[in-house]
């Protein structure tokens, strides 16, 4: 029969040698970036569904956010946090449940009168966007006039000064954002209706040393066992909350 002490020091084992998984991002607040605590609610999120599936998580902050695209993709990182799914990214990625989804949204300047009820009918704007988004990757494919920054920062004052005449972002950042910057507030708005909701993964670099399918399995079981008891959904509201 193993003794209270003999049962800890297992878990102390086990805990010792977890497989560190190390993603890369770049910021995007209020749901991730370096400088907020823990990094944010969704990065504290990964955290928690890392450790439940068996694995110790570290998140390395790069900008921008092409360059962490990129690093993951060659396998210098085990995958991204925070990314959105295409087809083409599948071909480097691998790709656990979502764990959370957000809304993009079209902005334009505070005194103009953007409208649309058919996407095609901004083809004759231009539109602006962070470098690497995947977003902005169809639209590109789809003939839409795309000025891409390294940052949808750079992107909203690019707007804000006339130099294109829509953004298309997550509507989070928006928000955050304007709020944040004395010289953006009162002079952007969005375009109604929002554009599209997107689901957000931790994709897993298809170059990692490792066996994929076993990580990607074990994250998914994590993910159904953290929403079945309630983690999952008091951690979100919480987040979301603050």
């Amino acid at each position: 029969m193993k003794t209270p002490l003999t049962l800890m020091l297992v878990v102390l084992c086990f805990n010792a040698f977890a497989e560190k998984i190390t993603l890369t991002t770049t910021d995007w607040p209020p749901l991730y970036a370096e400088d907020l605590p823990n990094y944010g609610f969704l990065a504290e999120l990964s955290r928690v569904v890392f450790k439940k599936a068996g694995y110790d998580l570290e998140i390395e902050f790069v900008k921008p956010w092409v360059r962490a695209l990129e690093w993951a993709k060659d396998g210098r990182y085990d995958g991204l946090m925070g990314a959105y799914y295409n087809p083409e990214r599948s071909q480097f990625f691998d790709y656990p449940d979502p764990i959370y989804s957000v809304n993009e949204i079209f902005i334009q300047k505070y005194d103009s009168n953007i409208t649309y009820n058919n996407l095609n009918e901004l083809k004759s704007y231009s539109i602006g966007g962070m470098r690497g988004g995947a977003h902005l990757q169809v639209l590109q494919e789809q003939g839409f006039d795309i000025d891409e920054t390294a940052d949808d920062l750079q992107s909203l004052r690019k707007l804000s000064v006339g130099r294109v005449e829509l953004v298309l972002m997550a509507e989070h950042q928006f928000y955050f954002l304007v709020n944040l910057h004395p010289d953006l507030t009162g002079k952007l708005k969005a375009v109604s209706p929002p554009y599209k909701k997107f689901n957000i993964y931790t994709p897993i670099s298809k170059k990692r040393e490792g066996n994929n399918e076993v990580l990607i399995k074990k994250l998914n079981d994590a993910i159904q066992v953290l929403k079945a008891n309630g983690t999952f959904n008091e951690m979100l509201a919480s987040g979301e909350s603050q």
